[in-house]
This record gives structure tokens, C-alpha cells and sequence, in this order.
């Protein structure tokens, strides 16, 4: 009880501290708790699809933080501090051989200590009103201060964080950087899930894993100067893997990280229909990168981005536009690389060395005003691998609606029904070749079509 000459303590606002000894334990909230949370040592669990107004320790041991968003009321599903997978804030801190896991279901939030505010924005206050703090997002402080704040520290130990269950255009949010630490540690996004990250996500060291099957988003905001502040995934040194299914939103890239010996490894499989772009813009610093399922439109110089090999194994690869893409080292052993012929003075792709061990190539045929001459498709230092890609080759042309096929270089392999041009594939590195008939050859080949 307040005493009488204290009564004006009756309109503050209390925290209610919460803090579990050793033992596994478990914590249960679908309420409103204004206070911190450790579970201390053991194997422990949080459920909560109420909101939590502090921060979050889970301790030693191997732990489970489960966040759910249930519609209930405005502050379901929110965590306004941060969440430590270790002991403290500090990232890599506990027991190496712990292993901890994070599911955030429905669109959760989890915020560094009113840095968003609770439930809506408009909830923040100001230092010298309701709330106490203010909203510590871009508005406190040094500009885009936010990206920096600590939203999930990662412990010593392997830690898991698992996105499943967003309805669509609810993704769950993180506001600041997930700082994973060392360790083996895993970000995924199930095939119902959705995450916007406002900040990096960083894995540190160790070999990591970045399973993409539903959205992501790095959202930018723009700053007084006029550039574009945003979040990027940081795989760090080890031998790391990333897969997606899909682009990755907003301004923010992928880096594999530039660890000495490491063989960092992206993949990109889909299972749609949907034309998915990857520019080059998107990764930096993967020694392998792999197209293994799905249709993905490609330019840019994926070779300075440092991609040592790219590796077609199933799916299209497109290059649509007049852009190139360029490559150290490029394997085709399925699926089919589309290349779409815009000009005669660039080839749509480029690669130092080529493999071809399977697959084929279709050459689609842009409208020519002019169609008369030679096109470079492909231009590498593997003269044999070309003629080997040749034999496995088709023309699209008139819009898409007719095709041609090629058993192999010279004009003797070219398209057989062509009645006003030669169509064949030269050497060179592998060119096509558009040669108008003569008038007598013409009326040959007319007279031999089918009315």
C-alpha cells in the first residue's frame, strides 16, 4: 500500500520486474506486462500473445520464445525493448552449446525500447508528456539512429528465428539490427511468412543460413541529405548459405561475407510462374551462386559483385533487356537460359569461362527493323562449350510465336523453313547469324513451302 503523504505515486506508472532462477521454466502472457522478463538458467519457454512494455533475457540454456499477434487488441503480439538470446544485451554471451528459438507468428512487432512506440506510433509520448521516453525511431538523437538500435541479440550458442503465419500485407516487424553473433546460427521465412527488418541482420561468424519462401523487405528511409539509409543482410565470415524464393525488397543487399577460405553459396529457387529479378545490385561475396528452380531475370556484372561461379541446374534464366549480364564462371547443367537479342553490338551475356553440361538455349528475337547481320548471344573463352550449347538450340521469333531449332553451328545446321533468310550459329563466341536469300534461292524455297 501507497502511504497517505505518497498518494500523488498512485499516477505513476510501475514496472513489474519479472525474474526466473534456475529450472525449466515457463512463462505464459496474454495480458500487458510493463516490465523486464529473465528466465535465468534452464531450459525455458515464453508464449505470449499479449505485449510486453521491456525487455526480454532468456539466459543459459536451450530456450523457446514464442510471439504471437491474435488480433485481440492493438498491443498483441508486441515486444517495445529488446530481446536477449543470451544473458545481456551484449551479443554472444551464454553457453556455446545452447540452442534457442524465436517464432514470430502473425504480425508481430519487436521494437528497441520505444523506438516505435506500443501498438500505433502516436502511442510514443514525448520526455516531458505521457510515455516518459518519446519515440527514440529517426526522431531522438543523431538521424537514423534507429538501424542501429539492438531489436535481437543473438547468445553464444546456435540461434534459430523462425517467421511463419503473416496474413497478407501484415508482415511481422522488426525496428532495428538482429545481431546473431558467432555461432551456427538460421533467419527463416516459411512459405506464409513476412518481415520487414529495420536494420541489419548479421550473422556474424560461423556457417549460417538464410532460408527465404515468403517475403522480405529492407525498407529505406531517406535522409536530410538525400540518401537512403536501410538494413542489409550480413551472412559474415564461415561458409555460409542463402536461399530465396523470391527478390528481396527495398534498397538493402546480400553480402556472403569475404572470409578468407570461405565458400559462401546463394540459391534461388521458386515455384511460381512469376518472372523474379535478382540485380546485381542485390549480392555481393558469394563464391557459388545457383538457379535451381524458376523463372529469374538476370543483369548486371555479377563477376565484380564477386560471384565465382553461377550454376543454372533447373528454371529459366532470362536476360530481357539490352542490359548484359557478366560472370567469372557460368555451368549450365538443366533448365534453359532465354536471352532476348536487342542489339547487335552487345551480347546478353558474358562470361569469362563457360560449362555446358546440359539444358538449352532459346534465343528470343526482338523486334528488328533491320534484321539483317550478326548477333553475339554468348561471348566466353570456351569455344567448345559453344558448340556444344549450339546443337541444343532454338529461335523465337515473329513475337514469340514461331521458333526454330539448330542441331549445331554453320548454315548446313541452321533453321530448315526460313524462306527469305539464312538463319545459323557461327562460332565466335556463339553468334547468330541473319543472311537475306537471293531472289532465285527465295522462289525456291517457296515453291517447296506448303500453300
Amino acid at each position: 500500500k501507497i502511504p497517505d503523504d505518497n498518494k500523488k505515486d498512485e499516477n505513476r506508472n510501475y514496472n513489474l520486474n519479472l525474474s526466473f532462477g534456475g529450472g525449466d521454466d515457463l512463462f505464459t502472457n496474454k495480458g500487458y506486462l510493463r516490465g523486464s522478463v529473465n528466465m535465468g538458467n534452464g531450459n525455458d519457454t515464453i508464449v505470449s500473445s499479449g505485449g510486453i512494455r521491456g525487455g526480454i533475457v532468456m539466459g543459459k540454456g536451450n530456450d523457446t520464445l514464442e510471439i504471437k499477434q491474435n488480433n485481440d487488441w492493438k498491443g498483441s503480439g508486441v515486444i517495445d525493448d529488446a530481446v536477449s538470446l543470451g544473458l545481456s544485451k551484449n551479443v554472444d554471451t551464454g553457453e556455446s552449446g545452447d540452442i534457442n528459438n524465436v517464432l514470430l507468428t502473425g504480425k508481430t512487432i519487436i521494437s528497441f525500447r520505444n523506438s516505435l512506440g506500443f501498438g500505433t506510433p502516436d502511442q510514443c509520448g514525448t520526455k516531458n508528456t505521457n510515455g516518459g521516453y518519446g519515440c527514440r525511431w529517426g526522431d531522438v538523437g543523431d538521424e537514423g539512429v534507429g538501424y542501429s538500435y539492438p531489436a535481437i541479440t543473438g547468445s553464444l550458442g546456435r540461434d534459430i528465428i523462425t517467421i511463419d503465419s503473416q496474413q497478407s500485407g501484415s508482415p511481422a516487424e522488426i525496428w532495428g539490427k538482429v545481431d546473431l553473433g558467432s555461432n551456427n546460427d538460421s533467419f527463416v521465412v516459411k512459405s506464409d511468412g513476412s518481415v520487414k527488418v529495420y536494420g541489419n541482420i548479421d550473422f556474424g561468424s560461423g556457417s549460417d543460413l538464410f532460408t527465404n519462401d515468403g517475403e522480405v523487405e529492407l525498407p529505406g528511409e531517406t535522409q536530410k541529405d538525400g540518401s537512403v539509409l536501410s538494413g542489409n543482410i550480413l551472412m559474415g565470415s564461415g561458409s555460409d548459405i542463402v536461399t530465396t524464393n523470391s527478390y528481396i525488397s527495398g534498397p538493402g543487399y546480400i553480402d556472403g561475407g569475404d572470409g578468407e577460405g570461405d565458400l559462401d553459396t546463394i540459391n534461388f529457387s521458386a515455384s511460381d510462374s512469376e518472372i523474379h529479378q535478382f540485380k546485381v545490385g542485390k549480392v555481393r561475396n558469394f563464391e557459388r551462386a545457383n538457379q535451381l528452380s524458376g523463372r529469374w531475370d538476370y543483369d548486371g556484372d555479377y563477376k565484380a559483385a564477386g560471384i565465382g561461379t553461377m550454376t543454372i541446374e533447373g528454371g529459366q534464366f532470362l536476360i530481357l533487356d539490352s542490359e548484359q549480364a557478366t560472370f567469372d564462371h557460368f555451368v549450365i547443367k538443366a533448365g534453359e537460359i532465354r536471352a532476348s537479342l536487342e542489339s547487335k553490338d552487345s551480347a546478353p551475356l558474358v562470361s569469362d569461362t563457360f560449362d555446358y553440361q546440359g539444358g538449352q538455349l532459346v534465343i528470343s528475337a526482338a523486334e528488328q527493323t533491320e534484321p539483317e547481320g550478326v548477333y553475339t548471344v554468348i561471348k566466353s573463352e570456351s569455344q567448345s562449350e559453344m558448340n556444344q550449347l549450339a546443337a541444343n538450340s532454338e529461335l523465337l521469333y515473329d513475337g514469340d510465336e514461331k521458333s526454330g531449332s539448330f542441331s549445331g553451328l554453320g548454315e548446313a545446321n541452321g533453321i530448315q523453313d526460313s524462306a527469305v533468310y539464312d538463319v545459323y550459329l557461327q562460332q565466335g563466341s556463339l553468334q547468330l547469324v541473319v543472311d537475306k536469300k537471293s531472289a532465285p534461292e527465295v522462289i525456291a524455297d517457296l515453291d517447296c513451302s506448303d500453300p
